[in-house]
């Protein structure tokens, strides 16, 4: 998927800056989420289809994601676009923070390196709790964009999973959420406690 695509999602952007927020994120209504990924096939893809979710959950059902190539620097057609909305926080996902901050508001920079990171700090970011969540596999791209669907219908945060099941850190999140049911997109590992949902898109219909 390239990345005009991914901007063709139902979630767009806003930016903020004039300092780096160095304690807890923006819970402004107006709040977007920045993603920095290369070109081609990466664990971003699947970090950007946590963000969707998150967006939906901090902005009260409407999406505020946008995508930035990994040099980090906002384009001028994203900076205008963030200069009309005037958002009040932007959050970035990222290996290395943006090249510099927008021109509006407070950035709070959400460091990462991969896919299970960066749905771990969502989930935690913008939940304090929540009674389900939405897990799929970190390989199985088809089935993450059903299952970021079914998170942001849920208001419910995406996590992932290898063929081995959940690492330590999405295990301490689910428990820190208090979560009640794993629903699964795909097919689960086995010994895996979910509520599968193989067909998951029929579920979204």
């Amino acid at each position: 998927m390239n990345h005009l695509a991914k901007l063709t999602l139902p979630i767009l952007a806003l930016a903020v800056a004039a300092s780096i927020a160095t304690g807890s994120p923006p819970t402004a209504k107006q709040t977007v989420i920045f993603v920095t990924q290369p070109a081609g096939a990466c664990w971003q893809d699947f970090a950007f289809l946590a963000a969707i979710p998150a967006s939906r959950m901090v902005n009260q059902g409407n999406g505020a994601v946008i995508v930035l190539d990994e040099s980090g620097r906002i384009p001028r057609e994203v900076d205008d676009y963030l200069r009309r909305l005037k958002p009040d926080g932007i959050c970035h996902l990222g290996s290395k923070p943006l090249a510099a901050a927008p021109r509006f508001g407070k950035l709070f920079e959400m460091p990462c390196h991969s896919a299970d990171e960066a749905a771990n700090l969502c989930a935690t970011t913008f939940w304090k709790n929540s009674n389900q969540v939405v897990l799929c596999r970190d390989d199985d791209y088809a089935s993450a964009l059903m299952a970021s669907a079914l998170a942001a219908r849920l208001a419910v945060p995406l996590l992932f999973c290898g063929d081995h099941g959940l690492s330590p850190g999405t295990s301490q999140v689910i428990r820190s959420l208090q979560v009640l049911e794993n629903l699964f997109g795909g097919n689960a590992p086995a010994g895996l406690k979910t509520t599968e949902l193989p067909d998951i898109r029929r579920v979204l219909e």
